[in-house]
């Protein structure tokens, strides 16, 4: 059975557990205390109109309601600000995240396999020392660490046995290693008990959440089916389904398993995708890009949300189970060096460079990025010009996280490489956090204003080496005035600001660039979690983008 190595803490089990809010992190900290089979009562909010609605067919309630229950707590995500913490306090009792969370009482007295030798793994084992716990054995995957390490024994997962009742603990905290670990566990046949950190990374999801399309089959009554390809996987969904009281209609695997008993996904294609719902469990992530390209195949999709996964759940294959490497970046953090699929170091390439009478450059951050979905706006770009008889060859930069200064830098480096007769920057929301500017504000600057003065130092450069360029301020959800439930479980972070002066309100058209922001608001399906696009979101930007450009591309 997979368990988490961190649970609810034990004076607070036996408390009628609330979340605070209905925003993104009100779904974070539910998902997390879900995958921990802790059941939650509902949520709490002070904005009226999200009141007597429904997440997960759990009820959202008032703080008078929630001070009405004796028994109650809220749930804070650790993220809130200290301001509105002292406001939750005021309602009653309240703890953030982390200090609601304790080491897993079930690991007391345990003989456990540590799976992993590096630093966090000395961690675990000073956080366990007074528990009357027996360290049996580590765990390595690479055989030619097998020994002893201060005397107690190095085995391979291949070691353990398949049948046996053991104790296993995953020390990294990386969800990469970790996942990969849990994989290699199942793939030997263990069938013991595996602790991990976490079973999804506590942050914004990639691509389409889980506990989201949760929500719409509870509100929709659509049919659940479940694709699991570890027997683990498997029986740890089940009983977190039937906490909350979600019944599926059938579960499958990609290839179908006698022995289990299931058919393959094709065998989904009988079923209305608008109708259904398809919730995806699979630690390999080139198995996993298997079962969305197959589910794709058979129409369920992203703008449908009517498929997601408990695991990195993004569509291409190459980012997700391919060639691609991320690359350390002195400047940059990081890079991808494009090469095996068709680019160049830094750059994916879309087009025939040899053929191409004009050369484009694109900058930006995830959302134009080939992470998420490869047929993404600037794919689709390149397409429109073949189309209308442009001989282009398209240049794509942009990469996860990118605010405009990463930007500026990996210009000054396409400039004199590509040579580009055109250059786009299609970016803001990442310069619309002011945490993570890394490039010093002018006094009384703003961060619109921030943005739009790297915007022009990238167009004065541009133009000085004879090229043309364009500045597109992104779509961007989480900046609305008002939001219907759905809208706020996707993109807003937390209800307590003031919406009239949102970064909306800095942001206006002008003869540099082109002013998008809201271009997507409360119209469903353009965007597949709070800040990428869905494929019809990509092809609106793509015809608009083409249609601004055009005139430079004679």
């Amino acid at each position: 059975m997979i368990k988490h190595y961190k649970t609810i803490r034990s004076s607070l089990k036996e408390k009628n557990i609330y979340i605070w809010d209905v925003g993104i992190r009100c779904i974070q900290v539910f998902s997390h205390l879900a995958c921990r089979g802790i059941r939650v009562k509902g949520f709490v909010t002070n904005f009226d109109e999200y009141v007597g609605n429904t997440i997960c067919a759990l009820p959202v309630i008032s703080p008078e309601e929630f001070a009405a229950d004796e028994n109650g707590i809220i749930i804070v995500h650790d993220a809130v600000g200290p301001g509105t913490f002292s406001l939750v306090c005021g309602y009653g009792a309240a703890f953030r995240y982390s200090d609601a969370m304790q080491i897993n009482e079930d690991l007391e007295g345990a003989e456990f396999y540590l799976y992993g030798t590096g630093a966090h793994a000395w961690k675990i084992i000073k956080d366990l020392k007074n528990r009357d716990m027996i360290l049996k054995a580590f765990i390595e995957s690479n055989p030619d660490c097998a020994g002893k390490i201060l005397d107690i024994p190095v085995i391979t997962p291949g070691d353990l046995s398949p049948a046996g009742h053991a104790t296993v603990i995953i020390s990294s905290e990386s969800q990469r290693w970790s996942l990969e670990m849990l994989e290699t566990l199942c793939r030997n046949g263990f069938k013991g008990d595996v602790y991990v950190s976490e079973l999804l990374p506590f942050s914004d999801r990639w691509g389409l959440d889980p506990f989201l399309m949760l929500d719409l089959v509870a509100r929709e009554q659509r049919k659940l089916f479940l694709c699991c390809e570890e027997e683990l996987g498997s029986e740890w969904l089940h009983s977190m389904l039937e906490l909350y009281g979600f019944s599926y209609t059938r579960e499958v695997c990609y290839e179908g398993s006698e022995q289990r008993g299931l058919e393959d996904i094709w065998s989904l294609a009988e079923e209305d995708p608008e109708q259904s719902a398809l919730l995806i469990f699979a630690l390999d992530p080139g198995r996993r890009a298997d079962i969305i390209e197959a589910a794709k195949e058979i129409g369920f999709t992203e703008e449908g949300r009517n498929y997601s996964g408990i695991q990195e759940c993004c569509y291409n294959r190459a980012h997700l189970a391919g060639p691609l490497l991320y690359e350390v970046d002195k400047r940059l953090v990081f890079s991808l060096d494009y090469s095996p699929v068709g680019g160049i170091p830094g750059w994916a390439i879309y087009g025939n460079e040899e053929k191409a009478t004009k050369k484009i450059l694109v900058l930006g951050g995830s959302t134009s990025s080939e992470v998420y979905i490869p047929e993404n706006w600037v794919s689709r770009l390149q397409r429109l010009c073949t189309e209308h008889g442009f001989h282009t060859a398209v240049y794509n930069g942009a990469y996860e996280g990118n605010m405009a200064i990463d930007e500026l830098i990996r210009l000054t480096r396409g400039l004199q490489t590509i040579r580009p007769d055109i250059v786009i920057s299609m970016s803001g929301l990442n310069d619309l956090k002011p945490a993570l500017n890394k490039f010093e504000k002018h006094y009384g600057e703003n961060e619109v204003e921030h943005w739009r003065r790297i915007e022009l130092y990238m167009k004065e450069m541009t133009e000085a080496e004879g090229a043309a360029f364009f500045a597109f301020m992104q779509p961007i959800n989480n900046c609305m005035r008002a939001s219907s439930l759905d809208e706020a479980l996707m993109f807003i972070q937390e209800g307590h600001f003031n919406r009239k002066t949102s970064s909306m309100d800095l942001v206006s058209s002008d003869d540099f660039y082109c002013n998008m922001i809201d271009r997507f608001h409360h119209r469903p399906g353009m965007f597949i979690d709070s800040s990428h696009y869905s494929g019809p979101g990509h092809e609106e930007i793509a015809k608009y983008v083409f249609e601004i450009i055009k005139g430079a591309l004679a």
